[in-house]
């Protein structure tokens, strides 16, 4: 099976210790409230859309996840937002297996209700992944 670039994304972070993948880490959306944990992180990958021509004649593609993170304490929430904003923007090229890594950048977003209103908050962020395109 192909690497994709969500799975490679769904590693990193499993690596860096923001979630295990179908324990408290999944995809575009989570299971239901009996059966998730409030401990949890969920990934809405989107793009791929070219950003720019390099000299050499490559090209690089954006891609972006935008990351929730859900728990009963907003204080939580705050904390590990803070932590992983200031993990992501730290690195410089992510290692990405299976991609070569351009740039990478973050923005965070304040805390909320989550909206189940079952007296949880989300934090939510953005992540950017510039990846060189090698086809030409």
């Amino acid at each position: 099976m192909a690497q994709t670039i969500t799975k490679s994304m769904i590693k990193f972070m499993e690596d860096l210790g923001f979630g295990t993948f179908g324990t408290n880490l999944y995809v575009y959306q989570v299971p239901d409230s009996k059966f998730a944990d409030n401990d949890i992180y969920w990934l809405i990958p989107s793009g791929g859309t070219p950003t720019r021509q390099l000299y050499t004649w490559g090209k690089t593609k954006r891609y972006a996840f935008i990351v929730h993170y859900r728990n009963e304490s907003t204080e939580v929430v705050d904390d590990k937002m803070f932590e992983m904003e200031s993990v992501i923007n730290a690195v410089k090229c992510p290692l990405l297996e299976g991609f070569d890594v351009y740039n990478v950048q973050c923005d965070s977003f304040p805390t909320d209700s989550d909206l189940d209103s079952e007296d949880r908050m989300v934090g939510t962020m953005t992540i950017f992944i510039e990846l060189l395109d090698s086809h030409k």
